[in-house]
């Protein structure tokens, strides 16, 4: 029989590997939705990467507890700027969009 030590620590590991996993699935999520935003705008996405900014617990549409992840990333709108965006993932979901527009302003 196993104790109870046992058991918990490989509950432990458990989690710590699903929340790698869900990690990875929004930070590629991301990437990907970041790339497609700035191409349907006729911009250049800067690094091919994003940065987590923050992570917290929120509730999703059916009431179930996820991670809600903001990442900045970097952009171009003429080749030689370098523009900050940001996107907020629910899961592998995106929840908003900020970049900015070609009028100078903010949209999301």
């Amino acid at each position: 029989m196993m104790d109870k030590e046992f058991l918990i620590f490989i509950a432990l590991i458990g989690l710590v590997i699903w929340f790698w996993l869900d990690s990875m699935r929004a930070h590629e999520a991301a990437v990907k939705y970041c790339k497609q935003a700035c191409e349907n705008e006729g911009w250049v996405y800067l690094d091919q990467a994003v940065e987590l900014k923050k992570i917290w617990p929120r509730r999703n549409v059916r009431g179930r507890m996820q991670w809600r992840r903001e990442y900045a990333f970097d952009y171009s709108t003429n080749g030689g700027d370098r523009q900050v965006g940001l996107v907020v993932m629910s899961g592998p979901t995106v929840q908003q969009l900020t970049m900015m527009s070609r009028d100078d302003g903010f949209h999301q």
